[in-house]
Formats: C-alpha cells, sequence, structure tokens
C-alpha cells in the first residue's frame, strides 16, 4: 500500500475494479489514468490482486487497497461466502483513513452490494458503471440468479449509475426503477491497440480477404450465425479467410467449423501483445451479436481504420450509428451473409466505411471521458441533483 498526504480541499476519489482480465480492467485502467493525471483529485486505486494488468494500475503511483479476490470459481466461492464481509470491514477502514468522498466502480461486480455497503457507513458516494445490465442468454441457472441478485441490489443501491448507452440506461431506469437524474450515459472509449490513420482499401490481386471475430466466445455473440453465414459465402468465392480469436466453449460450433475450407482458428485468451498484428492483419470486423450494450471490439476495429458488419442488437445499432458499420437487417445467417457481400464485394463503399471508423475513433478520448466521471463525482459529492 502506497501512502500518500493529501489535502482535502480536492476531492479524493477512489477508483474500483476487483475483475481479472478482459475489457473491463482496461477501460478501468484508462479512465483512472486520466483521472490521475488532473490537479484537483487525489486518486486513489482498489484493484484485485489477481488482475492480470495490477502492474500498469502500479504504474500510476496512486494510494491503493490491493484485495484478494479469486483464482477460479472455487476460490470465488470461498472469498464470496467466507472472507466477503471481512472485505467490506477492510475496505470501510480505507475509506476512513483517506476521506474518500466518492468511489467509482468500474464494472458491475458479485461485491456491488458490500461496496455500497462499506459506502454508506462512512459517507462516501458511489458511481456505478453498468456494461451489462442483465445475464446473458443461455447461462446456467444458477449464475442467471446469482447475478440477477446482485443487480437489483448494486444498481439501485448506488448514489449514481453510468450506462454506456442510452440503451441500457432506459433498461436500467424502467426493470431496477432509478431515477433519470441518478443515471448518466458516457461512451465506451478507443482502446489504441492498432492505431493509424491510413485509410483502408480493398485488396486486389488475388489476395486473401480475412474477416475477424474477436472476444470471448459466447451464445449471445452469435457465432453460429457468423459461421454459416461464412460457409455460404465459400461457396461461391475462394478468397476468403474466417479467423476466430477468442477463449470460451467452441465445442457447439464444432460441426459448423469443420465444413469451412478456409478457417483459423485461435480459440484461447489472446494476449494484449498480440490484438495489434491480429487488427492489423485482417479486413473486415464481424459482430453477429444477438445481443449487446456495447462493444469494446468496435472501439479497437475504429481505431485501425476496420469497417465493421454487425447483426442488430439495440446497443449495438446506437454505438455504431457514426461508424463505419453495415447492419444486418436481422438475426438471421442469410441477412448476415447479405450484408458481407455488400462490403466485400465493394470498393468504395469499404473504403468510406474505413474513413468514417477512423473519424469515429478520434471522437471518443480517454480524457473527455474520465471528465464525465469528474463532473457527476463532484455534483453527487457535493449533493447536487
Amino acid at each position: 500500500m502506497i501512502e500518500q498526504n493529501t489535502s482535502h480541499s480536492d476531492m479524493n476519489i477512489l477508483f474500483l475494479y476487483w475483475g481479472k482480465k478482459g475489457g473491463g480492467a482496461k477501460y478501468s485502467l484508462e479512465i483512472a489514468k486520466e483521472l490521475s493525471l488532473r490537479d484537483d483529485t487525489n486518486l486513489h486505486l482498489s484493484i484485485s490482486r489477481q488482475c492480470e494488468i495490477r502492474d500498469q494500475f502500479e504504474a500510476l503511483l496512486a494510494p491503493a487497497f490491493y484485495v484478494e479476490t479469486y483464482e477460479g470459481i472455487v476460490g470465488f466461492l470461498k472469498t464470496y461466502f467466507i472472507r466477503k464481509y471481512a472485505i467490506q470491514k477492510e475496505l470501510e477502514d480505507y475509506l476512513k483513513k483517506h476521506k474518500i468522498d466518492v468511489i467509482i466502480i468500474g464494472m458491475d461486480f458479485f461485491w456491488g452490494p458490500i461496496i455500497n455497503k462499506a459506502a454508506h457507513n462512512t459517507g462516501a458516494k458511489t458511481v456505478l458503471v453498468i456494461h451489462e445490465p442483465k445475464p446473458h442468454p443461455k447461462e446456467s441457472l444458477p449464475m442467471k440468479v446469482f447475478k440477477n441478485r446482485n443487480l437489483k441490489k448494486s444498481i439501485p443501491g448506488a448514489d449514481h449509475v453510468v450506462a454506456l448507452t442510452e440503451h441500457v440506461r432506459s433498461y436500467i431506469e424502467k426493470t431496477y426503477e432509478v431515477m433519470p437524474e441518478k443515471t448518466s450515459v458516457i461512451p465506451h472509449g478507443i482502446f489504441s491497440y492498432y492505431k493509424t490513420d491510413k485509410l483502408r482499401t480493398l485488396k486486389e490481386g488475388g489476395k486473401t480477404f480475412k474477416i475477424l471475430y474477436f472476444g470471448r466466445i459466447d451464445y449471445y455473440k452469435g457465432l453460429d450465425i457468423l459461421l454459416d453465414a461464412f460457409f455460404e459465402l465459400e461457396k461461391n468465392r475462394n478468397d476468403l479467410q474466417l479467423q476466430i480469436w477468442g477463449s470460451g466453449d467452441i465445442k457447439p460450433y464444432q460441426d459448423q467449423i469443420q465444413k469451412i475450407k478456409n478457417i483459423r482458428l485461435e480459440n484461447r485468451w489472446v494476449d494484449e501483445q498480440e490484438i495489434t498484428e491480429v487488427f492489423k492483419e485482417c479486413d473486415l470486423c464481424v459482430l453477429p451479436y444477438r445481443e449487446a450494450s456495447q462493444s469494446g471490439v468496435a472501439g479497437i476495429a475504429a481505431h485501425s481504420g476496420m469497417p465493421i458488419v454487425a447483426c442488430p442488437s439495440d446497443g449495438l445499432k446506437e454505438q455504431l450509428r457514426n461508424y463505419g458499420a453495415v447492419l444486418s437487417e436481422d438475426f438471421t445467417s442469410e441477412s448476415l451473409k447479405e450484408s458481407l457481400e455488400k462490403v466485400i464485394e465493394n470498393p468504395v463503399l469499404y473504403s468510406q466505411l474505413s474513413q468514417q471508423a477512423l473519424e469515429y475513433g478520434n471522437q471518443l478520448s480517454w480524457k473527455s471521458i474520465a471528465d464525465e466521471f469528474y463532473k457527476i463525482s463532484s455534483k453527487i459529492n457535493s449533493g447536487l441533483k
């Protein structure tokens, strides 16, 4: 733990992220990094010791409260049911000692109720960021019950709730009966893995056109829709390759995968160092999601100038409104195939979409996002509505 003398004329903000890995960790790091640069903020951190990019949080040199969360499901259950209230007490002690005014919770967690309770007991306010306001389709029943239980406690118990899209904000207000003045929308920022100002053009001269599915494999993300669409595309073209990069259960898709001639399957966790090359090498990003509040993958594609084809889930439609994207008419493989053909076979459209993607990628800076979080924190800390 790093100690620091702080003046309470500035606001003491604790940025909390108790997850292990994934986009939530990177999202939290980017905002915390910008908050740490503000002259009017004393930034503190509360991070899981198991976080895969903990060293990057530590590099911010902010006072910090590190928490032992879990390594796997068994460890999580032990921590949650045995040490949960001990962790709450430790957090309370930290909040009191450092006179924390506001806790920004970077991602909705199972720990939400104890974080809210610790804040309430010490007079701190909470800002909760909701990435997914409900369980995903086909999650196990125990997981759905567990998630719903915690969301029902965490969301109404927060002093302010931040959604990444208007679609999610509306769902939160209706489902959890949260007043509109207690909610805000702050769009997801852009991860700079592969940033370029170079316009993309369709490859010529027999070069293979590479279609990318990137991210965790879950039913709601619609990989089966994409596999069927690509299988039909391949019947009339031999210059296409489908690349799938992401961890998750691939077994339900094996029969579809075996029918495809040109496919690269990397069914594993993708290290950050690899992401740049993946997006640099591929030509088109596909988000065949049945359901989504937003997608961090879209941001990575934007900075790389990569066009997107997506299914029309409400959150994605909102997020991609000003992006270089083509949305399918519905969630069928036939409709997705038609949208893919529309982009692949039209060099002018492809370049237009690439230009729009680059412009979109320059709009969402992490500094402006951190500024919005500061404004919300300042407002609830002063008691304003």
